[in-house]
């Protein structure tokens, strides 16, 4: 079983060949089948045991038993993966860092709409901060008016004309855009869509960043992900088991494997 192990983990790496010779060698990529050899020994020498000591084999009790180390080394492989495929060997898809942004602003749309009623990821940056303008006017005292170029000391911002609170909204959006732009030290586009806003700032960000905090900021969110995988993997276990269960009396209707009893001694110790 150790050789049959050994053999299926480095297997792996036939696929990324071309990044196993020099000068593109990485050892990042080595610890990725030898960390699935690992933790795949580890189940199947404690699987081996808990049989070794069974009257009656119990296929589903000794699967869910191994399945957790098992899933542990596959997701450690495929996380150093995506690791190197995204932060070492820059293959980075920008279709896909598109999509994840937008579903993250999307699942947030309950947050932003505390500020901006109207909130979708997909609409443009100046309607997002004219809302976000809007709804914060409309809940100032009418003392906050006093200054604004209609000078209104105390009227309320409901009160206004639409031409007046349109002017008042385009003006407190103007000063948001650019508090934001100096915040973040970048320019913003009022008529691109919000969420490619998003991604824009966050893919010039990252590149300002150096090597090294890049890595550091890959190696974070390698482990982020690998907990996030993991958590999900649970839920999905007794898929695992049902199928290596089938797939156990398969091997067994054709003759692959088989089972068989044995008689043996055993040693007891009596106490008088």
């Amino acid at each position: 079983m150790f050789l049959i192990t050994f053999i299926e983990s480095v297997s792996t790496l036939v696929i990324f060949y071309k990044y196993l010779y020099y000068p593109k060698s990485s050892l990042i990529l080595f610890s990725a089948p030898l960390l699935l050899f690992v933790f795949l020994f580890l189940a199947i020498n404690h699987g081996s045991k808990i049989l070794s000591n069974n009257v009656k084999i119990q296929f589903i009790w000794v699967a869910r038993t191994i399945i957790p180390k098992a899933v542990t080394g596959l997701l450690l492989f495929l996380v150093i993966l995506v690791y190197l495929n995204y932060f070492e060997w820059g293959k980075f898809n920008e279709k896909l860092g598109k999509a994840l942004v937008n579903q993250i602003l999307i699942g947030a749309t309950p947050i932003f709409r505390i500020w901006a009623p109207d909130y979708s990821s997909s609409q443009t940056t100046q309607n997002f901060l004219n809302d976000i303008a809007e709804n914060q006017l409309s809940k100032f005292k009418p003392s906050f008016l006093k200054g604004s170029p209609f000078d209104f000391e105390a009227v309320d911002f409901d009160k206004l004309t639409e031409e007046q609170k349109e002017v008042l909204i385009n003006q407190t959006s103007k000063e948001l855009e650019l508090a934001f732009e100096n915040m973040l030290n970048n320019s913003l586009n009022s008529k691109e869509p919000l969420n490619q806003t998003v991604y824009r700032l966050i893919n010039d960000y990252f590149k300002k960043l150096t090597p090294q905090v890049k890595s550091m900021f890959g190696l974070i969110t390698a482990a982020l992900l690998f907990f996030f995988l993991k958590g999900i993997a649970i839920l999905f276990y007794w898929l695992i088991e049902f199928l290596s269960f089938i797939i156990f009396k398969f091997l067994i209707a054709v003759g692959f494997a088989h089972i068989s009893s044995e008689t043996r001694g055993r040693e007891f110790v009596l106490l008088k």
